[in-house]
């Protein structure tokens, strides 16, 4: 039911509320650019001391050097 009355008063929200709902949107893409740039961020220091993340495990792996 919990995520009945999320969804429900998100909907309110939506209708009733435009500044907050508008609040909301920024709020959240905030923080997907946030962690957009930290994700960068780490993944430029890892190649630069040579490592990478593989793609499915996500364990952190030592760069394969191409001759």
């Amino acid at each position: 039911h919990f995520f009945f009355d999320l969804g429900k008063k998100i909907a309110d929200i939506l209708m009733n509320d435009q500044g907050r709902w508008q609040r909301m949107k920024d709020k959240f893409r905030q923080m997907r650019t946030h962690y957009y740039k930290l994700k960068e961020k780490i993944l430029h220091e890892l190649d630069s001391a040579g490592l990478r993340i593989s793609r499915r495990s996500k364990k952190i792996k030592q760069k394969v050097k191409s001759k």
